[in-house]
This record gives structure tokens, C-alpha cells and sequence, in this order.
């Protein structure tokens, strides 16, 4: 069982445990990271949109999130590092 009492295959869990998944989140990021990159060319002409400003604040707290996971990232972001 795992932490809310639901049995889960134990192909699964053993797959996961093993870094299985991890091809599959990197393909995640990497897709995420396109999609910014491409709505950085644009979105300065919307500052002003609720929505836009709501998709932002969504991205910009799981991104932290995110970070969380990988402090050397984090603090070579934040000392301006790495923007291009």
C-alpha cells in the first residue's frame, strides 16, 4: 500500500524507485521550458490580462517548487548567473 492506503502494482513502484520515469520528466521539463521560451516573445503585450497574470503566478510558484529540489540551480539563478 502506499501513503493513502491504495495498492499500486509493484511493477510501478519498483520501476519509479529504479529512476525509470526519470527520461520521462526530463522530456517533461524540457517540453515546459519550450513553452515559456515561446511565450516570452509575446507576453509583454499582455502585462495587463488577469488570466495571463493568474497563468503566471501558477507557473512562477511550481517553478520555486521545483528549485527547491535542486538549490545549486536555484542559487545560480537567483545570483543572475545564468539569464541570458
Amino acid at each position: 500500500m502506499n501513503t493513502i492506503g491504495t495498492k499500486l502494482p509493484t511493477f510501478e513502484v519498483a520501476y519509479r524507485e529504479a529512476g525509470g520515469d526519470e527520461p520521462q520528466l526530463v522530456d517533461l521539463i524540457l517540453s515546459a521550458a519550450i513553452s515559456v521560451e515561446s511565450a516570452l516573445s509575446r507576453v509583454h503585450h499582455y502585462k495587463k490580462s488577469r488570466k495571463l497574470t493568474d497563468a503566471v503566478e501558477r507557473l512562477g510558484k511550481d517553478t520555486f517548487q521545483l528549485l527547491r529540489n535542486y538549490p545549486e540551480v536555484q542559487k545560480r539563478i537567483l545570483s543572475n548567473e545564468n539569464i541570458e
